[in-house]
């Protein structure tokens, strides 16, 4: 069975820092055919016992730019972290504690503005959380940053995972602070925690690594919703066995998932529709977005999670449509006679995003919710202004995180990249290079917005990966069967 987006593109488509009680939500208990997945857990952060270190007398520290970076300035150099292996008492702490570590670093490299030391340049290093560093070593060593850290078992299986976070330059502390979990199984969450705040505190931003990506996989001809730690770990399908699966978007406070799939049509079980679910993990309860005339398959949340924004043949036309999820009017947003369609909500929920062929072509063009005009790059104004401006096959557009850019697939001839575009339109350009006959399709952005995971499909065979935009470093993920439409969530809580 070909995914639809197979035939659709061929055819035409993170001194001391105290942190507050971070309580996360446990979602998804699934029964029968849908798996039980443990999307989050409870876990807790606390300053971790200990003042901030000082400079050592008689060794002024070096003036140095004081954390956070902005890593997206103009002549920005990567900062090397050292990492070494966090510490443990026992042999089962000791091996977890390496362990986390271990993701930390990855997680961090994976986002292309870190690098890191040899090993064999820090081996011989002390790396002792409850001692001062040896400030001389780690600064010959060209590191800039120094993590330090240890996790300890508790009797009930708990885990404690304590951490501190320096700039070795300016020999001082950046972080103190301990992540416990409830049960020691929790310790790659935890990881992923302390990799977020160790990148909040030397650039800036949120950070995305505690967070879950969900993609259609397709296995044997049958369909399923798979979720997985953005890193590509700890996979499972949330269900499966539904009809012409598409579209999969998290709800803003991941509790919801939003898609398109084929469901019988009321009163006529023999007969098939295409049908926009919304689908609560926790409850495992699938409700219909409406029972009249359904949304195409592109169906977004708006960023306050209060309402959907999708696009539906209304007549002759097809427009772009918000609805309230608490009930009330549709509000139209757009009204063309040409296609419009795949809309995306920017951040603040004041514009949107859309593909249409109102020009005479495919392109890419933002609009207001309102419907005031707005300026366009060429100096003019227009309730929609074009922001692509090269012929081809538009797919996908959706804002990053902090509304700066806009990504999308752009196909000419037998070949689909990943672009992003300002939202004016003044800056475009490829993010992605993919071979001949190769679409890369269904650009999604980290939380933090430096990755972008898409689906790359070439031939028969789609897959997904992951994309670091700074560095331009793809990593592919390990999913069961052909992987489509992948949707980045928000961070956990």
């Amino acid at each position: 069975m070909a995914h639809p987006a197979a035939s659709r593109y061929p055819v035409r488509n993170q001194t001391l820092l105290a942190r507050k009680p971070d309580m996360s939500k446990a979602l998804a208990c699934f029964c029968a055919a849908v798996l039980c997945a443990t999307l989050a857990a409870p876990a807790s952060a606390q300053i971790i016992i200990g003042g901030e270190p000082v400079a050592t007398p008689g060794q002024p520290a070096p003036v140095q730019l004081t954390f956070p970076v902005d890593a997206d300035a103009a002549g920005y150099v990567d900062i090397s972290i050292a990492a070494p292996a966090f510490s443990g008492a026992s042999p089962a702490e000791a091996e977890i504690a390496a362990k986390i570590a271990e993701v930390v670093r990855a997680d961090l490299a994976s986002v292309g503005i870190f690098t890191a030391p040899e090993d064999a340049a820090i081996s011989t290093f002390a790396a002792d959380i409850g001692a001062l560093p040896a400030w001389a070593d780690w600064s010959g060593a060209g590191v800039g940053a120094l993590l330090l850290g240890k996790a300890v078992i508790g009797a009930d299986n708990s885990i404690s995972v304590q951490f501190r976070l320096y700039d070795v330059a300016a020999r001082k502390q950046l972080i103190g602070t301990q992540y416990m979990m409830p049960t020691a199984d929790l310790w790659r969450r935890s990881a992923h925690k302390v990799a977020d705040d160790v990148m909040v505190a030397l650039v800036g931003g949120k950070g995305g690594f505690d967070s879950r990506i969900a993609v259609v996989s397709e296995t044997g001809g049958k369909m399923q919703l798979w979720a997985m730690d953005q890193d590509g770990v700890g996979g499972a399908a949330l269900f499966a066995n539904v009809a012409g699966l598409q579209a999969p978007r998290y709800s803003p406070d991941t509790r919801v998932v939003v898609y398109s799939g084929d469901a019988p049509v009321p009163g006529k079980p023999s007969q098939a529709q295409r049908t926009t679910i919304l689908y609560d993990l926790a409850a495992g309860r699938r409700d219909p977005l409406t029972t009249g005339t359904q949304p195409n398959a592109d169906a977004r949340y708006a960023p306050d999670g209060r309402s959907l924004v999708f696009s539906r043949k209304d007549g002759a036309n097809t427009d772009i449509f918000l609805k309230p999820l608490s009930g009330g009017a549709e509000q139209r947003l757009t009204d063309d006679k040409a296609v419009d369609n795949e809309p995306a909500l920017s951040p603040d929920g004041t514009t949107f995003a859309f593909v249409s062929d109102r020009g005479g072509s495919e392109a890419v063009y933002v609009a207001r919710v309102d419907g005031t005009p707005l300026a366009c790059a060429d100096g003019s104004e227009a309730k929609a202004c074009r922001i692509t401006k090269d012929a081809g096959q538009y797919d996908g557009p959706v804002w990053s995180p902090g509304g700066d850019w806009i990504a999308y697939s752009h196909r000419t001839g037998k070949v689909a990249a990943i672009h992003i575009a300002r939202p004016d339109g003044a800056i475009s350009r490829a993010v992605t290079t993919p071979g001949s006959d190769m679409l890369d399709l269904h650009p999604t952005w980290s939380p933090d917005g430096r990755r972008i995971a898409f689906s790359r499909l070439s031939g028969s065979k789609s897959t997904l990966h992951t994309l670091a935009v700074a560095s331009g470093e793809l990593r592919a993920m390990d999913i069961p069967g052909a992987a489509y439409e992948p949707d980045w969530g928000p961070k956990l809580p």
